[in-house]
């Protein structure tokens, strides 16, 4: 790949292109060497592609350069009058239209490739990158970022950086033939073509800093307003149960003035690089023509001539024109490119879990358990309980008591807990997690289904025998939807097509088909009827071999009696634990909760 240099106004502490300290340049260095992996992927497999593209782009110089000397030579047959001469010029350009036209085939076949096989490798390494982070690197739930890199992102690189790398290409490589060439057929001309062209090329360099600047901004304005217009759309609902369209309406105009102020600007500072080259161009052009046409006072070159070098050197005036906004923009692509390395910083690695299980856990202790979301405030506090293979559990407690927040700490949902959480006296943070979540499945309030078949959200797209997945179905209760509606049938986006109990199922169904020795319940049934919610409990609580722990706040009593042992958290701590009869007997907290739910 083409590296260029960096110019004297690329600010190069603003975007981390790494001058730093000695202490401080390890992580940099890294960070360049994951952004110079990132770039490589649009090489890998594709190096002949994109040679061949700079071929067609080297044929796309040759074709302009033989178009000039084409002209040139019409232009003098007609100044000397010679039928010849004019017919080989004819000629010559039939010639031209078809190789021309050749041409033209030869570099839209490979550079569409090469585009096409670039940007796909491009972002099936990110979104593979994306998918390696650990779920706690989603808690805060800014995705929105990940969304920008996909749209926003991807376009400008697509065009200011892979296209945009062809483009520079092609000026340099004209800039330098050209310029070749004039000086060949005259030097006096050709040198001052050269040295005028080359300090407005310098000049127009000058205005580029901005451009970099404005198009990050931009960039980073663009991925707010995606993530403000994603919250707003998962709020629609709301919005209109509560009629607030005028009020979101102005937050949605608020970001949106924000937005287009931003890309104004870039568009300004692309312009002002435009026309400080058009004027460049312009100057350049003057001189040309004045050195041109006091030579031909002096005899030393035909008028047809100096026309003819005109034509030829607009393949020099082109770059100066170009290059300023083109390495601009490039610079500010690779920004880009180094952003979305960062944000996709493979976290998962640098965790030292090494620890794996060998065998199903067969115990899951918590001792001195405590945890906090920040804000001063303790959810859970000196936790210490043992839980055990096969067995029913369940979490009940008022609303903020940390039920919860235990079954997200259980899985490694989220870091920075004191206290231990053992699994077969094995720390948590020593294991590895992808391989403790083959053990453990998480059946949530809000259960997700991709816009895809009911199999496919059961199987979540993995190849299992027939008779493992109608086992599932059947053992889910989920019978009866696939015998009416198949199980092809397409569960929407978020899963609209189904209600919300033929979702839990689906959710339940994807644990049944992987053997999960622990199911981690929470509210599964806060959004259902009483009579849905009872039978999905009554499917969990029926699954044999299998440790369940279930978040309810349902306190029915035939369920509740159901399981081993019933834990009672109450201000972040167990206040009490025991099972159904024994909570009653003892007429304590759970008692008084009981008492009110009836």
């Amino acid at each position: 790949m083409v590296e260029f240099g960096e110019f004297p106004w690329y600010n190069g502490q603003q975007w981390r292109v790494c001058h730093l300290s000695q202490e401080k340049r390890g992580p940099c260095m890294r960070e360049q060497r994951e952004a110079a992996i990132l770039r490589q992927q649009f090489h890998i497999g594709n190096r002949k592609n994109y040679i061949l593209s700079l071929v067609g782009k080297l044929l796309v110089v040759v074709m302009s350069i033989s178009s000039s000397l084409i002209f040139t030579f019409v232009v003098e047959s007609l100044e000397y009058q010679s039928i010849q001469k004019f017919l080989y010029g004819l000629a010559m350009v039939g010639v031209y239209i078809v190789a021309n036209m050749a041409c033209g085939l030869f570099r839209r076949k490979y550079q569409n490739t090469y585009l096409r096989k670039a940007l796909t490798q491009f972002k099936n390494y990110v979104f593979s990158k994306i998918l390696r982070q650990p779920i706690s690197s989603y808690a805060s739930g800014d995705t929105a970022k990940f969304i920008s890199a996909f749209s926003n992102d991807l376009n400008s690189i697509e065009q200011n950086y892979l296209v945009g790398e062809l483009n520079l290409f092609v000026e340099i490589l004209n800039y330098v033939v050209t310029a070749a060439v004039l000086l060949i057929l005259n030097v006096p001309l050709g040198i001052t073509l050269v040295v005028s062209s080359l300090i407005a090329i310098l000049v127009s360099f000058r205005f580029g800093g901005k451009v970099v600047k404005n198009e990050a901004e931009t960039m980073e304005k663009a991925s707010d307003f995606v993530a403000q217009t994603k919250d707003l759309l998962s709020g629609f609902t709301v919005i209109k149960s509560f009629q607030a369209e005028n009020q979101i309406m102005s937050v949605f105009q608020e970001k949106n003035v924000e937005l287009e102020s931003t890309k104004q600007k870039r568009r300004a500072s692309n312009d002002t690089v435009s026309l400080a080259g058009n004027i460049a161009s312009i100057l350049v052009s003057v001189i040309f023509l004045s050195v041109g046409f006091l030579l031909a006072f002096n005899g030393q070159i035909s008028v047809g001539k100096i026309i003819g070098f005109y034509e030829l050197s607009g393949n020099m005036l082109s770059p100066i024109r170009s290059l300023g906004v083109l390495v601009a923009n490039r610079h500010a692509a690779d920004a880009l490119i180094q952003r979305i390395e960062r944000d996709i910083e493979d976290t998962h690695t640098t965790q030292s879990r090494k620890a794996t299980l060998s065998t199903a856990p067969t115990s899951i202790t918590l001792r001195d358990l405590s945890f906090g979301y920040g804000n001063g405030r303790p959810v859970l506090h000196a936790i210490n309980h043992t839980f055990e293979a096969g067995k029913r559990y369940a979490l009940v407690g008022g609303s903020g008591s940390g039920k919860s927040t235990l079954l997200k700490l259980l899985v490694g949902f989220l870091p920075g807990y004191t206290g231990q959480i053992q699994y077969d006296g094995t720390e948590l943070r020593q294991l590895d997690l992808d391989q403790l979540l083959e053990h453990v499945s998480m059946i949530q309030q809000e259960v997700f289904c991709f816009n895809s078949s009911i199999a496919n959200n059961i199987t979540m797209f993995r190849d299992f025998p027939q008779e493992e997945l109608s086992h599932a179905i059947q053992r889910a209760g989920l019978s009866a939807l696939c015998a009416a509606k198949g199980t092809d049938y397409l569960c929407g986006e978020g899963g609209c097509h189904l209600s919300g109990g033929e979702r839990q199922r689906v959710s339940i169904a994807r644990c049944l088909i992987r053997k999960s020795p622990i199911i981690l319940v929470d509210e599964a049934e806060a959004a259902l009827d009483n009579e849905t919610a009872s039978a999905v409990l009554q499917t969990i609580l029926g699954l044999d071999s299998t440790m369940r722990i279930v978040v309810s706040h349902r306190l029915d009593a035939p369920i509740l009696r159901q399981y081993d042992e019933i834990l009672v958290l109450h201000n972040g701590s167990i206040e009490e634990c025991g099972t159904f009869e024994d909570l009653l007997n003892r007429k304590g907290y759970f008692y008084s909760l009981y008492q009110i739910s009836q």
